[in-house]
């Protein structure tokens, strides 16, 4: 017959316990929600993907220190598309493994429109910090955003740009344009609306120049800059990503200090700012995250700054509302019943947002936003944009 001392049974004893105790912790402890991240957190647009998930991140953390959604708190699982149509679909097949509720994401039109098919087969819903390509506008399906489309986006820039010239000079003006085809479905789509513009609302403006690249690991090819040097025009449209933004402002600065410069919201970020070698007096980019001096803007900024020690660019305040959406939805979802997607898509106005935010019918967003000036590598506020939502 065994025998063991009773300091032996004692560690025994408390053994079997911490056991029970682990094992009761897990039965009893309520199961996450999981969600997904899908954006490009690495490769050239890595900027709009690092930033976008850690303000998601931070409505994850924000959501779960207040008891979660019920007692369930939320699991964010972030998965890389590299920025491109390929990674895309990859990175959303890796998501559906892991059964997440709904995914935040993506951030460039060319992942959407490529995860398009596996969205409307599995149904799960898709909620966009940052994609405004309008070939995915008025469809009634799993797929939501907090951004205006691109057919807001090109007007608002082209109508603020024709009253601003109207001031410098009442002549004809010759616009260029520069584009990254590395994400045609957004730059292709908003450079047609904003020719619209042009022709509907001017007669003096009109685009006599487009100049697109596909993207080289070294930057913008020199073919580009050449092309810029030899053509004669008053102001430049620039579609592209921050990195190749700060070099078309830094060139155009040094070789043609003359031109007016107006960006999209694509390159109206942090990265751009830290980039660029100085000022060019006149340049204006459409901004859609909210300005203002709000509690909750401050709150986010502070903590954002504090967490990863840079300041928020857009895409992480549209993330973090992408998120807070979710968080809506799912809360009325568990506590009537009603199936999430059905509950996101009932979702007109959401109250977490930090700026007004309207959905239609579709999912669509309708929101003001703000042009800004550059101005000592800051974004200064010139002039809300007001939008009309048509619910």
């Amino acid at each position: 017959m065994l025998k063991i001392s009773w300091k032996e049974g004692a560690m025994l004893l408390l053994l079997a316990f911490v056991i029970f105790f682990i094992a009761f912790s897990k039965l009893s402890s309520p199961s996450p929600i999981k969600i997904g991240f899908l954006g490009p957190i690495t490769g050239k647009y890595g900027d709009l993907g690092l930033n976008g998930r850690n303000g998601a991140i931070l409505a994850v953390d924000y959501i779960n220190a207040r008891g979660g959604v019920h007692k369930r708190p939320l699991e964010m699982i972030v998965e890389d598309t590299k920025g491109t149509a390929y990674g895309s679909v990859e990175a959303f097949k890796r998501l559906l493994s892991y059964d997440v509720a709904a995914i935040i994401g993506p951030m460039l039109s060319v992942s959407a429109i490529a995860i398009k098919p596996l969205i409307d087969k599995y149904q799960i819903p898709v909620i966009s910090p940052t994609v405004s390509t309008s070939l995915l506008s008025k469809k009634r399906d799993s797929f939501f955003r907090v951004m205006n489309d691109n057919t807001v986006e090109a007007s608002e820039i082209a109508l603020f740009a024709i009253k601003f010239l109207d001031k410098i000079f009442n002549r004809p003006r010759k616009w260029c344009v520069v584009y990254d085809l590395g994400n045609p479905e957004y730059v292709l789509d908003l450079l047609k609306y904003f020719k619209q513009t042009l022709r509907s609302y001017s007669d003096k403006d009109k685009v006599c120049f487009q100049i697109g690249y596909v993207d080289e690991k070294s930057g913008i090819p020199e073919s580009v800059y050449t092309k810029l040097q030899e053509l004669s025009f008053d102001a430049l449209l620039i579609i592209v990503s921050a990195i190749d933004g700060a070099q078309l402002i830094n060139w155009i600065s040094d070789k043609k200090p003359e031109i007016f410069l107006f960006g999209t919201t694509w390159m109206a970020s942090e990265e751009l700012l830290k980039r660029l070698k100085q000022d060019h007096a006149i340049t204006y980019v459409l901004q859609q995250f909210p300005i203002g001096q709000s509690s909750r803007i401050k709150s986010f900024t502070r903590s954002y700054k504090h967490h990863y020690g840079h300041n928020a660019d857009y895409s992480a305040y549209v993330s973090y509302e992408a998120t807070m959406l979710v968080y809506e939805a799912l809360k009325k979802s568990l506590h009537t019943g009603e199936p999430f997607l059905k509950a996101i898509a009932n979702i007109r106005n959401c109250s977490r947002t930090f700026w007004p935010l309207n959905l239609d019918q579709y999912g669509d967003a309708h929101r003001a936003c703000w042009i800004c000036q550059i101005k000592q590598k800051k974004f200064y506020p010139v002039q809300q944009m007001c939008y009309h939502p048509f619910l």
